[in-house]
């Protein structure tokens, strides 16, 4: 299985939100009788768009929606081009068989699927899925089994030309056949995959994934061949924008824009542009300066929220001498108080400090639940004594703790320099830990290689990070937490460099179910086990916090949902 790594620090600049993408974490559920047993958000929904019929919104306009950067690959199976902004603009280009509404709960699109089956009747599981047969790309080709099957042998590298970011699920897979017709997928798994959903979230055509130079170099600054409501006119370096327009050939519901044009620019110009109306949209997340601009200089203008499919946690380098012990680890994040952390965090924001206590299932979606029990607990005292049983005590009149061997108990908190959430975190941290004895040393470090030097080095004993979502599968989400494959040490996407075999079974068994209750049942018994661990501290739910021209419709804040590109639009107000 190839590992890629998609983590991206907190309110990031531009250049670091270029890596903020797509789904390394599992955010949501399928559909299920279970409801989530998350915390009160008070009077701010799952979902804010501005949900309107189709039929009451006059079809025509452009909607100039800011990204945080302007991208050039947009292979999003490519190493390059797995962003979540190149999401963004290709989930409006390309057939995405499968719809995930607020809570993450999985349905079909019908655009491309009209039925599908799992069925592990038999020796190995067979999903079969029916395509709508009015569906076809821009070149003029029906969308086809052939298009699954040469993106499966693209994925898992038929040719070592290839370039693939991630084999996961597709890994799983034994054959992919024709069934009755040439719209029938026949999917042979080579064993259990409940989240079989996650496999194709997005389907290329086989003109570019049957060979691997035009894999690879077919959407490098180009986006040639399309089957979504709108379809690609040209790239401008200049204004640095993606235009897109309505595909008039189009089989589903005709997008209501014109146009929908994607602007790269910097996250601090962002507030400015919308002000001067030179763009309809932007995320402000938790700058509390653009929103309240937005609020005092943009009567166009409104702000949608809803909690985000993303969120913020303290990672600790399990490979570090101290932090390799489980009981020092617990005894930090219990010496934390995260209410104070996220208080300041929201500070301008009108956002309640609702704090998050599993890293695998987000407030917001179906099945979640608290695991954390006394370990979420901010508790000094308690820390304090798991600090003495780990051998680190504080002798009368000292300030740090030290060791049999005298050594003083100190961690290095690593920050990216420049964003001020973060140096407030770490010197918030170190506080904190004071207080019971531990020494932390702030350490800002350059953006640019904050990942590559200092985590992905392990290199660190406590950082900060979000974790965003794409989508509501957990087997994005496995390579977090799970240890290297047997006589490897590349710990991939766990960049707490630390787990448990314990762990990696429960994983391996959950992905395996494919009953969601079942399967979320038992992704909340893996998330005990990291509490336990100790690997790392949640915070809380991102906050997805919009500014959007207020006759805009069906966009915004859309939690775990996915977007319907064809239902956006204007209204008369």
């Amino acid at each position: 299985m190839r590992r890629y790594r998609r983590w991206v620090s907190f309110a990031a600049p531009v250049a670091a939100l270029a890596l903020l993408a797509s789904a390394c974490g599992g955010g949501g559920g399928e559909s299920g009788e279970a409801e989530s047993q998350g915390p009160d958000f008070g009077d701010i929904p799952i979902i804010d768009i501005a949900a309107t019929p189709r039929e009451e919104i006059e079809p025509g306009g452009e909607f100039v929606w800011a990204l945080s950067a302007y991208d050039s690959q947009y292979n999003l199976l490519h190493p390059d081009g797995n962003l979540a902004n190149v999401d963004r603009i290709m989930n409006a280009v390309l057939p995405t068989i499968w719809d995930y509404d607020e809570t993450g709960a999985v349905t079909p699109d019908p655009d491309y699927l009209v039925d599908f089956e799992y069925d592990e009747s038999g020796e190995t599981p067979v999903l079969t899925l029916t395509l709508n047969p009015e569906g076809v790309w821009s070149n003029g080709d029906p969308i086809t089994w052939e298009d699954f099957q040469s993106q499966w042998e693209a994925v898992m590298g038929a040719d070592d030309g290839y370039q693939v970011g991630s084999t996961t699920g597709y890994d799983r897979i034994e054959s992919i056949e024709q069934g009755e017709d040439e719209y029938q997928v026949v999917v042979t798994y080579a064993e259990p995959f409940g989240e079989y959903q996650h496999t194709f979230a997005q389907l290329y055509p086989r003109e570019y994934t049957s060979d691997p130079e035009r894999f690879n170099e077919g959407y490098l600054e180009d986006i040639p061949v399309t089957a979504g409501p709108f379809n690609f006119v040209e790239r401008d370096d200049t204004s640095q924008t993606i235009t897109l327009e309505r595909n008039e050939d189009f089989w589903g519901d005709p997008a209501l824009l014109d146009r929908l044009i994607f602007r790269g620019m910097a996250t601090d110009a962002m507030a400015g542009a919308f002000i001067n109306e030179e763009i309809d949209a932007f995320e402000i997340a938790t700058d509390a300066t653009a929103y309240q601009r937005v609020q005092e200089e943009a009567p166009h203008g409104v702000i949608r929220r809803a909690p985000d499919n993303g969120f913020r946690f303290l990672q600790y380098n399990g490979s570090s001498e101290i932090m390799s012990d489980p009981l020092v680890r617990q005894a930090v994040s219990q010496g934390i108080n995260r209410e104070a952390i996220a208080s300041s965090t929201f500070e301008g924001l009108d956002w309640p400090s609702v704090l998050l206590n599993n890293r695998l299932l987000l407030s917001t979606a179906e099945h979640y639940q608290d695991n954390g029990g006394d370990l979420a607990e901010y508790n000094p005292e308690e820390a304090g004594a798991k600090l003495d049983e780990a051998g680190w005590t504080l002798a009368e009149g000292a300030e740090v703790r030290t060791n049999a061997e005298g050594e003083e108990l100190r961690l290095r908190y690593v920050y990216p320099a420049g964003i001020q959430t973060s140096q407030n975190e770490a010197e918030l941290v170190q506080a904190m830990l004071a207080e019971i004895g531990i020494a932390v040393e702030p350490e800002a470090q350059d953006v640019n290689v904050y990942f590559t030097d200092y985590i992905y080095a392990a290199n660190f004993d406590i950082a900060g990070f979000v974790l965003i979502s794409s989508n509501p599968f957990q087997s994005d989400s496995e390579e977090n937490w799970v240890m290297p494959p047997e006589g490897s040490e590349d710990w991939g996407n766990n960049t707490g460099f630390t787990g448990t075999p314990e762990i990696d079974a429960t994983f391996a068994e959950a992905l395996t179910e494919a009953d969601p209750a079942a399967r979320a049942a038992t992704i909340n018994e893996i998330d005990q086990m990291l509490w336990e661990n100790g690997m790392s501290l949640p915070l809380f739910q991102r906050p997805g916090i919009f500014a959007v021209d207020s006759d805009v419709v069906n966009y915004g804040a859309r939690g775990l949902a996915s977007i319907r590109y064809q239902d956006i639009g204007r209204v008369a107000q």
